[in-house]
């Protein structure tokens, strides 16, 4: 599981799964996901022109990252849907975008509910390497 840890500057060098798991479950509240602390882990910017844009315009930019990085886990073939990448992006999808309950996504994909959340742990842990690897490339840059 990523934690935190803090560089020579002070910034936090990961991303936490905490923070993902979070900002996932307020995916369509751009207020909220505006002021979220994952924002500056994954640099979100003030905008192209170097002017500030508000708190709501870094929320929707952050939900539409998360939103992103959820697709990429889409199978790009047809693969069974009992493989872990499909199941994987079945859960986020339909639990954060779709915003449907976690037991009728269990019932739905025909799987026990403690299957169900070892799963989306799982699913959540590769969303939080996408994120943490994005955050250290815009580090490098």
């Amino acid at each position: 599981m990523s934690s935190p840890s803090h560089g020579v500057s002070g910034q936090a060098t990961t991303v936490s799964h905490q923070l993902v798991e979070d900002a996932l479950e307020h995916l369509w509240d751009y207020a909220y996901l505006g002021r979220h602390s994952l924002s500056s882990h994954v640099g979100m910017p003030d905008s192209s022109d170097g002017s500030r844009v508000s708190h709501v315009e870094r929320g929707k930019a952050l939900s539409l990252l998360l939103q992103d990085a959820i697709k990429r886990l889409r199978p790009q073939h047809d693969v069974d849907r009992l493989s872990r990448e499909r199941r994987y992006f079945d859960i986020l999808h339909c639990c954060y975008v779709e915003g449907e309950r976690n037991d009728a996504v269990a019932r739905k994909l025909d799987i026990a509910e403690r299957t169900f959340y070892r799963h989306r742990r799982q699913a959540i842990e590769v969303i939080t390497q996408m994120l943490d690897d994005l955050n250290g490339e815009a580090r490098q840059a």
